[in-house]
This record gives structure tokens, C-alpha cells and sequence, in this order.
């Protein structure tokens, strides 16, 4: 008996699972994630949302690293951009978290 499909992965033609980890949304479209292209990744390093530290590292780590760095990840791509709306995190087969991600709270001006 095989084991029943991830439902938190797309299939791609050849299907195989692909999974998106982590994305994050401006007013127009997908700004950044990380996914396939990262964790999958053989050859040099890649700029994004993870920072790198997915690229290469095969599915699982990826995932466990996604769990343990979304936030800051998150916190990290608001900072870089602004108008970021949005965010999709996976957090397991079939789960995830969508929605507008926290924001800092702006400085108070004395």
C-alpha cells in the first residue's frame, strides 16, 4: 500500500511534489517564496525568501527550517519591502497559515 498523495503539494508534470514553503504577496502578485527551485537546488547559491539557508538542503530540512525561521524571514522581507500584503507559510501536510503578516509596531515619535 502506497502512502496517500501530500494534499499540500501540487503535482508538476512529471509528478513529483512540489511544495511552496513560503511566500509572501504585494498588491500585484507573488513578491518572494521559497519552494522546489530552492530546496532542490544543486548548483550556486539563490536570493529568496529563506536567505539561502533552504537552497540545497532537500524537502525535509527545508520544511523544518521553514517551521523554525518563518517569522523571521517574514519580518526580514516586510523590511526589505513594504508594500508586502500577505503571506502563505506551509506547516505541514495538507496545513498551513495564510494572511497578513504581523507588522512591527511603527516608532513613536516624541
Amino acid at each position: 500500500m502506497t502512502a496517500p498523495p501530500d494534499p499540500a503539494a501540487s503535482s508538476s508534470a512529471e509528478g513529483t511534489g512540489q511544495i511552496t514553503l513560503i511566500a509572501v504577496y504585494d498588491s500585484d502578485s507573488c513578491a518572494d517564496r521559497c519552494g522546489i527551485e530552492c530546496y532542490d537546488a544543486a548548483g550556486p547559491g539563490c536570493a529568496c525568501i529563506c536567505g539561502g539557508m533552504n537552497h540545497g538542503a532537500g524537502r525535509q530540512q527545508a520544511i523544518s527550517n521553514t517551521l523554525k525561521y518563518a517569522y523571521q524571514w517574514l519580518d526580514s522581507a516586510i523590511m526589505a519591502n513594504p508594500s508586502i500584503l500577505a503571506a502563505d507559510i506551509m506547516t505541514g501536510p495538507g496545513q498551513g497559515i495564510s494572511g497578513t503578516p504581523r507588522r512591527a509596531p511603527e516608532p513613536e515619535i516624541a
